[in-house]
């Protein structure tokens, strides 16, 4: 089910801002309204290193987990494991992510933050 609807997950960005995600996201640098799917939240991430695409990807909460999709982005994205491997992501292709686990935009790295507050260690 997709819609406005807050849910209670959290993105969480590189310089810890915080940003509660809804059913339906799109991030980038500047993302362009009128690519936002119906009832999309729009999440424009600072972005000094300009590594993120204007309009990068969706970001998707549906049954208690987040779903990323690249869109067409300039440096893409990658989801990232613990032992510390990254698999790209193809463009438009939906992927599942397992709590906790962080995801690379363009290198820039973000996290979610589960309903139940859990996000993964910060990397020292």
């Amino acid at each position: 089910m997709r819609g406005t609807a807050a849910t209670r997950w959290k993105l969480i960005d590189t310089d810890g801002s915080a940003f509660e995600l809804h059913r339906v996201n799109l991030l980038g640098r500047k993302p362009a309204v009128n690519q936002a799917p119906e009832g999309a939240q729009i999440i424009a991430l600072s972005d000094p290193e300009r590594v993120l695409s204007r309009t990068h990807a969706v970001i998707e909460v549906e049954d208690d987990r987040v779903w990323i999709t690249d869109l067409d982005s300039t440096n893409g994205s990658e989801v990232l494991g613990e032992n510390g491997t990254a698999d790209e992501c193809a463009p438009r292709t939906r992927y599942a992510l397992a709590p906790g686990q962080r995801v690379s935009l363009g290198g820039r790295e973000v996290s979610f933050e589960s309903p139940d507050g859990a996000r993964p260690d910060a990397r020292g």
